[in-house]
Formats: C-alpha cells, structure tokens, sequence
C-alpha cells in the first residue's frame, strides 16, 4: 500500500485532455451476460473525489455467478454526510487497500463484459478517472443504465434504486456498492424480461452449472456456535428448515431466506442491526445498550455487543423477527414470488452451515 493520495498529488483537475470520442457506448441489445458494477465514493465529483468502496457482480446468461467487493483507502477523512449516507467510516477504511492495489485487478473483472449501472453516468465518470489517475490503457466499454430501463418498465413515483428495491421487495441494504449491485442487477433483468425478444440477445438459465456459495464462505468458531444454539432450539420447533446465515459485506447475515437480523463484530464495530421498533425493544430489554442506525444501514436501530454471545440474550426478539420473515417466506412461495434460481442457492448456503456445524 503506498498511503499515495492521486487526487491531491495531481491538483483538483489534474489537466486531463477531454477526448473527441465517446469514453463508453450503449449496445443496440440487451444481453444476458454482463457485470453490474457500483461504486461508494467521498462526493459527487469525479475530478476531485474518489472511490471507496467497490461493487461488482457478474451474471452469465441470466444468472448471478460471482461477485466482487472491496473498500479502498483514499488516505483522506470522510466526511460527516458521507459517514452517514454509505456507513463507511475512517475506521473501516484505514486498514483497506489503496487504489493502486485493487483497481488492477478489479479491471481484470470486469475486461471485455458489458457493463450495467444505475445512473451509470456517475459510476462511469469514477470509473474513467480513476483509471486515467493510474495512468491505465483507456478503453471503451459498452454500459446499459437501468434508469431509462426502470422508467419504461417500473410504475413507481420515482426511479431511484431505493424506491425500486422496494418495489420490488428485495431485502438489501442501501448506499452499499456490492448490495446496490445485487439490486440493479435483479432490476435489469426484470426490464430484460419484459423486453421484446428482438431489442435483446441471449437466454436465460441455459447451460449455467447451479450456483453454490463459495467455499471460500468460512464461518469463525463463535458465528458457528451461535448458529447452532439458535439452530437447536428451532429444531424444537420444527421451524430449523428455513434457518441459514451468510457474510454480506462484511456482516454476518441470519436469514429466514429473507434476512431477519446482520451482525457486525471485528476489532473497529461489534453491533447487531434489527428492524421493528425500537422503543418495543427497549420495553422487552431495558438495560440494552441500544441507539437509531444511521440511514445505510439494513436494521432499524443498532444493539452493541460485548461478545458473540450476547446475540443470544436478545433470543426472544430475534426469533420473532425469524418468525414473522418465514410467514411472509411461505405467503411468497404460495404467491409463486420466490426464483426457484434464488431458492437453490439459498438451500445451498443452508447446507454449508449445517456441514460446517457438522449437521
């Protein structure tokens, strides 16, 4: 890591050539393979802000195959609105990888895929910058915006990916650059679906290998005996089949399919994030150290933990939670919402769990 800042190294505007011809271009289909891509940055600037966070995700004729995440250092304080906004904070980013670092490998991923983005103008012009700062080879790629998608297809008072995320019923948290990407992407293919046969090319779920998640999805001692505790007393319910956990950026996801609790615990954070009110809450455990979470966060309020274990003392409240997200699992499987794509791998991540508790 080189602690190297570009943008103040290089001036505000650091004397960049405007180029005669487009930097991306539009293709005249709509393709089933492609990469949606998003970025979390320090301001609106692309002259002079830069990324902190990294989002990508690939699909192959339809279906979500990989993902790619990573903050970035920008050697720099973040701002207060920032903070607040995305959730990143100093803290988080010190002991991220600088620019230089990531950015090849992240072009690496991304070489000769079309590129899907909301509002793409934004995330294109960081993309761009960046690239011209490191003095990489400047290349054209093809980028579909789901905006004008989403305002031909969706019926919502707005477009913006929050409203959209909701329309749709997705569960992911907001102004996170790998989340926004799991939601532009389900939003463009829902636009792919109902454009007509001949304004796109290729076809979906055809000759992909079933998505599993990674092996490289490790569970540490204290996330595995939490599982479990709470796998057990579901099992004497005879409600365990619905019960899985996975990391989400960073977090550890319980979920009823549908996520009903995240967990944050390293060395900086160590917090759950629940949803309901917080004040019923507070009535059931009073002496809970308990406060609003900020705007990107997915819970509602924020509950600090001492240890893993202390998940466990708020048992009552979480599994209510579980409950009242596999009721609406079950209307949505009697209502036919639910991909059987997403099912699978959702039944796959439970199936790791379980191995790795040794189930």
């Amino acid at each position: 890591m080189s602690g190297y800042n570009y943008r103040r190294a290089s001036g505000a505007k650091r004397g960049r050539t405007t180029a005669k011809t487009k930097a991306y271009a539009k293709p005249t289909k709509l393709p089933a393979n492609f990469v949606v891509v998003d970025f979390e940055t320090t301001g609106l600037s692309a002259d002079r802000n830069q990324i902190i966070q990294i989002g990508a995700v690939k699909y192959a004729n339809g279906e979500q195959v990989s993902t790619y995440s990573s903050y970035i250092n920008p050697f720099e304080a973040l701002s207060d609105t920032i903070v607040r906004i995305t959730g990143i904070t100093d803290d988080i980013l010190a002991e991220a990888p600088a620019v230089e670092d990531v950015w090849p490998e992240f072009l690496s991923y991304i070489n000769g895929e079309v590129l899907v983005a909301h509002n793409a103008s934004f995330d294109m012009k960081f993309l761009l910058a960046t690239s011209q700062d490191l003095r990489l080879e400047s290349i054209v790629y093809e980028v579909i915006d789901t905006v004008p998608l989403a305002r031909k297809f969706f019926d919502t008072p707005n477009h913006k990916l929050e409203t959209l995320k909701d329309y749709l019923g997705l569960e992911h948290q907001s102004h996170d650059a790998l989340e926004d990407c799991i939601v532009t992407g389900k939003v463009y293919m829902n636009c792919w679906h109902k454009t007509p046969e001949k304004q796109r090319i290729g076809t979906v779920g055809t000759n992909i290998k079933p998505v599993v998640p990674p092996q490289s999805d490790t569970f540490e001692t204290d996330e595995l005996r939490l599982y479990q505790s709470i796998n057990v007393f579901l099992q004497g319910q005879r409600m365990a089949s619905f019960f899985a956990m996975k990391h989400v950026s960073k977090t550890l996801s319980l979920d009823g399919y549908y996520p009903f609790a995240r967990i944050t615990y390293n060395s900086k954070s160590r917090f759950i994030s629940l949803r309901g009110n917080i004040d019923a809450f507070q009535v059931m455990y009073p002496s809970a150290p308990t406060m609003v979470a900020p705007a990107s966060d997915w819970g509602d309020f924020r509950v600090t933990l001492a240890d893993m274990a202390d998940v466990l003392t708020y048992r009552d409240y979480i599994l209510d939670q579980y409950f009242q997200t596999v009721a609406r699992l079950q209307a949505d499987i009697r209502a036919e919402k639910i991909v059987e794509a997403d099912w699978r791998k959702f039944q796959a991540q439970k199936r790791l769990v379980d191995t790795a508790c040794g189930n």
